[in-house]
C-alpha cells in the first residue's frame, strides 16, 4: 500500500484526485479527503503544502457548488418559507446547531445549508 501511495503521489493526477475527493466530500461523499491527504503528505513531504492547498481549494469550491445547488432546490420546490424558518432558527441558535452537527451523525453539509446568507457570526461556522 505504501509503495502504491508513493508512486501515486509522484504522478500528476494525484493533485486532481485529491481535489475531486475534497470537492465530492463537501457535497455528499462520506469519506473525508484527509485519508488520502495524510497518505500523500507522509509519502512526499516536500509537497505537503501543495497537497493541503489543493485539498482546501477543492473543499471550498465544493461547498460553494453545494450551496448553489441547495439554493436551486429550495427555489424549485417552493420551500423558501421553510428554508427561512430553519435559517432563522440556526441563526438564533448558531452554537447549538453547530454542536449538534459536529457531535451527531447529522452531516455538516446538511447543517450548513440553512446558514446560507444568515447573520450568525462566521467564526461559529
Amino acid at each position: 500500500m505504501k509503495a502504491w501511495v508513493e508512486t501515486f503521489a509522484e504522478r500528476p493526477g494525484a493533485g486532481w484526485a485529491l481535489f475531486l475527493i475534497a470537492f465530492a466530500e463537501s457535497l455528499f461523499f462520506p469519506i473525508p479527503p484527509d485519508v488520502l491527504l495524510i497518505a500523500l503528505v507522509v509519502s512526499v513531504a516536500t509537497k505537503a503544502f501543495r497537497f493541503a492547498l489543493i485539498c482546501s481549494v477543492g473543499s471550498v469550491v465544493g461547498g460553494m457548488f453545494g450551496h448553489l445547488i441547495g439554493k436551486q432546490i429550495v427555489e424549485f420546490y417552493g420551500l423558501t418559507t421553510e428554508y427561512e424558518s430553519v435559517r432563522r432558527l440556526t441563526t438564533e441558535n448558531a452554537f447549538f446547531a453547530i454542536a449538534l452537527a459536529g457531535f451527531t451523525i447529522i452531516r455538516t453539509t446538511c447543517a450548513r445549508l440553512p446558514r446560507g446568507p444568515s447573520t450568525s457570526p462566521s467564526r461559529c461556522w
